[in-house]
Formats: structure tokens, C-alpha cells, sequence
């Protein structure tokens, strides 16, 4: 516009990881709450050092590892780790890392698991195992993010048949379906599976599967039975928790959405956190959930992170974190987008076009919103000059008035955008009329974000173009951006506000180094005075100085 941010929905469906990654998920692990058995680590950890100093083996060095480990007393078992390093060609490879550990904690258990995965890799361990489903879903995955639908759907039937009873392998085959275009049939995948009716994972993904392909959910009752029982562990009915506070969200039970969802925030999946925070952006539900302390705690809670940077406008790194959620979900378009929203509000247009170009080209098909930022990006950057791209530069145009003439809900955002073209190749009165038309458009349709976005690119366009009304229009573009609330819009105006300042300083303030923190500017010190009259000399002193 002009840049704007999408208000896309976002639904409970399941995250598609490679196999490597996944193992260690709660989704693996089974519903039945483990029976606790008391063991006195603390006895047996004495037990095992005192064998170990009559008779060293690799067997009571593993007893002293794990038990060292359980009662947390790392630096009791150096010795034990010590052995196994210097004997680990008899050790097993585990057992090592397990040793290595002791002396170098984040060994074991990292942050984030890197799985490089390598296609070529998996294609000679598909030799070796051609009945390893988990393989054949990494292979899938592979295709889905390079845009190879054909094969990535003959792999992931593929994995499919091998594993048919598998809930990660029903539940990814879900999410791939829907990446598919097909939620009708992902959801026709997990009504009629056997298995749905008493699993909560794939309850959560078919609410979210039916939402999407807008049919009625088939287990709605059972998963409603579910979280008011209390027989399974908190870790499995997370996200199941947030497909039915969603469901509840909509029909406008918010009193009784926020009590489930805190029911699935006692120990919440990184995807529930992220679905959380979607709800409350856009202002289903309130404060208070404790959501940042639960994202700390999440090292693979990306998207939430992102969102968390976002809203508190702090777009540098918001564009780190989003850019660490597309590369762990490289087959997902919405990342990329919110990548693209992000770099168009710094300014940093050549990323806005190439994310915005690599989300069509994924999806095959046009989204308005980031049709109209690439738009915004590419006549921003100035790129294209009359003398070599005059065909491209009508072509928008041309795409620009066709979008206005539908007269539709979303044709500010062109309007605006149209407003941009003609004060860089047009006209720049007839820009900034278009530019007001826009903003009045999107005021009478009640989107504060959409106008205060439009004022501001207004206000910077009359600024750069000399326009005498740069201040008028920079005074509304402050009481729409309060209006809005946005820190999109705040972050931007203050830049805008530079600009009318230092008109001559566009280059370095409409670039992505630029910091919206106000230059600190020392002030000169007033000069002493010293004069002479019928009584001698006489010293003045500045006040500061007094």
C-alpha cells in the first residue's frame, strides 16, 4: 500500500517435520499415563562407584552415567565419563554422546535439533530400507517445498501404505493433503480412520481438517468427552484442547473457549502456543495466559516467537524468527508471506518481491494482499525506469485499475497502491487524490489499520515529491495510526516523521538499517560573553552554566 499485513485464519492442523525431529515429539509417545515406580537413584548411584573403583567396565560406567543423570549429580560421574571416552571404541555411539554430555551439557539434549536433511541421502537409505515409511514422508516433504506435487504425493502414499495405522503418519498425511488443496479429503482421511475415535491427536487434526474444508466435525463429542475427563496426560490433549476452543471461539462461547484453552496451555505443544496467539491478535481473547513465559520455555516454538517479536515491533528481529519458521516448515507459503509483509514495512524490497514471488509460485495461485505488497515493493524500490521496462510499468497499471473497478471490499489496497504508481510515473496530484480515496475508502469500511497504513505511504509519497501539503497529510496520518493501534504503522511513521525533517536523508531513513529510535543530537553549549562597561568587565555565563 502499501504494505498490509493479511489477516489470514489460522486452524489447529498438524505441523509436517522431518521424521528426525518428530521422534522426539509428544505425538509419539503413547496415551496411557506411565505407573510411577519410587527408586532410590541415590543408593544405587553409591552402589555402582564403589563397583566401579574395585573393577572399572563400561557396564558400570553406563549404571553411574544414567543414575548421575536422574538425581541431577553430573560432576559425580566424571570418572565413569572420563573411562567411557577413552575406551569408546568398545562403548556404544550413544552411551558416548551420553559421556560427552557430562562435560558439555548442551551435547545431549541441543536447543534445536539441525536435521540437514539431504535428498541424497534419504534416497540411499530408501535403498537400503525401501519399507521405512518415515523416509518415504522425509522424500515427501522434500518435494512439497520444492513445488514437486506429483511426486511428493506419490511418496507420501508411499509412506502411507507402509504405515497406515501410524497417528504421526495419519496426521502428517493430513497436513500434506490440505497443503495439497485437498482439506476434503484429509478430512475424509481421519473421520473414517478407526482409530480417530479414541486418539486425541487425530481428533485435534480432524476439527481442524473439517474446519477448513468447511464440513462438520465427526468426533466433536468425543473430544468435548475427552477434556472434561481427566484420564489422559495434559501433553496429548493440547492441541486438541485449542481445535475445540477455536470451534468455540466462532460460534461466540469466549468464556468457554479461554477455560479450554488454558486447559491445553498446562502443557501446550509449540503449534497450540501459536494458535493461541493468532486468537488473541486478532482480539478473540485476552491477556493473561501467560503466553511469552510458555514460548521461553518452547525452543522449537517458532511461529509464536515470531508473532511475539511482531507485535512488539520489533521488525528486525520479527524477520530472524520468521525466517527460522520457514526454514522448519520450507513447504509452508504462510511464512514466507509474513516474511514478505515484514521486510516490505523496513523497507527491504528486494527480499518483500522474492518472498512474495516464491508464495505464488508454491501455491500456484494469486493472494490478493501479497499480490498488492510485491505491487507496493516493486514501485517502492524504483526499480524500473520508463526507458527499459515501459510494458511493465503499464502492465501494473493496468492490473492496478482492473483491481479498483471491481469496486469490492478489498479495492482500497489497490487504490492505494494505485496512488503510489502516479506519484512515482504519474502524475503526483492525481496520486495523492487516489491516495485519499483509498484511505476514506478503508475508513467507511471500518479497517483502521488498512487507512493509517495508506495515510502514512500517502504522506511519505507528498514528502518525497515536494508536495506543499507533506505536513497536512503527515498530521492524519498521526490520528489514524492512533486510531489503529499498530505497530506496523507506528514503526513506519516514524520514519515518516524523519523524513519530513531531512527530506535529503531518504536513502539511508527508507532503508532496512534504519532504527525508528530518535538520533541523539548534542547541543552545543552557548558561548560566554564577556563586556565591558562604566564598572570594568563583566562575564555571562549561559544559563546551564549559572
Amino acid at each position: 500500500m502499501s504494505a498490509l499485513h493479511g489477516k489470514n485464519d489460522r486452524r489447529m492442523v498438524p505441523r509436517w517435520r522431518t521424521s528426525v525431529k518428530a521422534e522426539n515429539a509428544p505425538e509419539f509417545s503413547a496415551l496411557k499415563r506411565p505407573r510411577l515406580i519410587k527408586l532410590d537413584t541415590a543408593a544405587q548411584l553409591k552402589e555402582a562407584q564403589d563397583a566401579f573403583k574395585k573393577n572399572p567396565s563400561i557396564g558400570i560406567a553406563a549404571d553411574i552415567l544414567s543414575n548421575a543423570i536422574l538425581t541431577d549429580s553430573a560432576v559425580v560421574a566424571e570418572d565413569a565419563a572420563n573411562y567411557v571416552i577413552e575406551n569408546s571404541e568398545a562403548a556404544p555411539s550413544t552411551l558416548v554422546q551420553l559421556a560427552q554430555s557430562v562435560f558439555q551439557p548442551k551435547a545431549l539434549f541441543p536447543a534445536e535439533r539441525k536435521s540437514n536433511f539431504q535428498v541424497a541421502d534419504t534416497r540411499r537409505l530408501l535403498r537400503l530400507q525401501p519399507e521405512n515409511p518415515m523416509l518415504w514422508a522425509d522424500m515427501a516433504r522434500h518435494f512439497a517445498s520444492s513445488g514437486d506435487k506429483l511426486r511428493a504425493r506419490r511418496c507420501m502414499q508411499s509412506a502411507l501404505q507402509l504405515a497406515p495405522n501410524h497417528r504421526w503418519m495419519l496426521r502428517t498425511m493430513s497436513r500434506f493433503l490440505i497443503h495439497q488443496g485437498d482439506p476434503g479429503l484429509a478430512h475424509s482421511l481421519l473421520a473414517q480412520h478407526p482409530r480417530t475415535r479414541t486418539d486425541p491427536w487425530l481428533m485435534a487434526a480432524e476439527l481442524a481438517c473439517a474446519q477448513v474444508a468447511g464440513k462438520a466435525p465427526k468426533y466433536w463429542r468425543q473430544a468435548t468427552d475427552i477434556l472434561k475427563r481427566d484420564l489422559v496426560s495434559p501433553s496429548h490433549i493440547s492441541e486438541l484442547a485449542m481445535a475445540v476452543a477455536m470451534m468455540e471461539l466462532e460460534t461466540g462461547e469466549r468464556k468457554k473457549a479461554r477455560k479450554i484453552v488454558q486447559k491445553g496451555l498446562v502443557a501446550p505443544t509449540e503449534n497450540a502456543l501459536a494458535q493461541v496467539f493468532w486468537a488473541k491478535e486478532n482480539k478473540h481473547l485476552s491477556d493473561g495466559l501467560r503466553l511469552n513465559e510458555l514460548v521461553q520455555e518452547k525452543p522449537d516454538a517458532y511461529e509464536a516467537d515470531y508473532q511475539i517479536k511482531l507485535l512488539s515491533g520489533s521488525f528486525l528481529e520479527a524477520i530472524g524468527s520468521a525466517e527460522t519458521w520457514s526454514a522448519d516448515e520450507p513447504f509452508a507459503a504462510r511464512p514466507k508471506a509474513e516474511i514478505a509483509f515484514v521486510a516490505s514495512i523496513l523497507d527491504d524490497y528486494r527480499l518483500a518481491i522474492d518472498m512474495a514471488s516464491q508464495v505464488k509460485k508454491m501455491s500456484g495461485q494469486s493472494d490478493l494482499n501479497l499480490d498488492m505488497n510485491r505491487i507496493y515493493s516493486i514501485l517502492s524500490s524504483q526499480t524500473l525506469n520508463w526507458n527499459e521496462h515501459e510494458k511493465e510499468i503499464e502492465k501494473i497499471r493496468a492490473t492496478l485499475v482492473l483491481a479498483t473497478e471491481k469496486n469490492d471490499r478489498d479495492s482500497y489496497h489497490a487504490m492505494a497502491n494505485l496512488g503510489l504508481w502516479h506519484y512515482r510515473y504519474g502524475i503526483p496530484e492525481v496520486g495523492r487524490q487516489i491516495y485519499l480515496r483509498s484511505i476514506d475508502a478503508a475508513e467507511k469500511l471500518h479497517l483502521k489499520d488498512a487507512a493509517a497504513m495508506a495515510a502514512i505511504f500517502a504522506a511519505r509519497e507528498a514528502i518525497l515529491a515536494g508536495d506543499v501539503d507533506s505536513e497536512k497529510l503527515v498530521e492524519r496520518a498521526k490520528t489514524l495510526a492512533k486510531k489503529a493501534s499498530n505497530k506496523a504503522s507506528d514503526f513506519y511513521l516514524s520514519k515518516v516523521e524523519f523524513l519530513l525533517r531531512d527530506p535529503g536523508a531518504a536513502n539511508s531513513i527508507l532503508s532496512p538499517q534504519f532504527s525508528s529510535s530518535p538520533p541523539v543530537v548534542e547541543k552545543k553549549a552557548a558561548p560566554i560573553k564577556i563586556t565591558k562597561d562604566k564598572d570594568g568587565f563583566v562575564i555571562w555565563l549561559p544559563p546551564t552554566q549559572r
